[in-house]
């Protein structure tokens, strides 16, 4: 019997950087929990989202 494929649901969230790293790590975190209460399995976020 073959498995039914299961699908990956992704977020891609842009956002305005944050002045500070502690900052942009509370947008990235909560970013990454309103995606996972929409229901998604993987989160991608900008690529100097930590490193300014």
């Amino acid at each position: 019997m073959k498995a039914k494929p299961r699908r990956l649901r992704v977020a891609a969230v842009q956002m305005i950087f944050a002045d500070s790293l502690a900052g942009n790590l509370a947008k990235i975190e909560n970013a990454a929990v309103q995606a996972a209460r929409a229901g998604a399995d993987a989160v991608l976020f900008p690529k100097c989202a930590t490193t300014g």
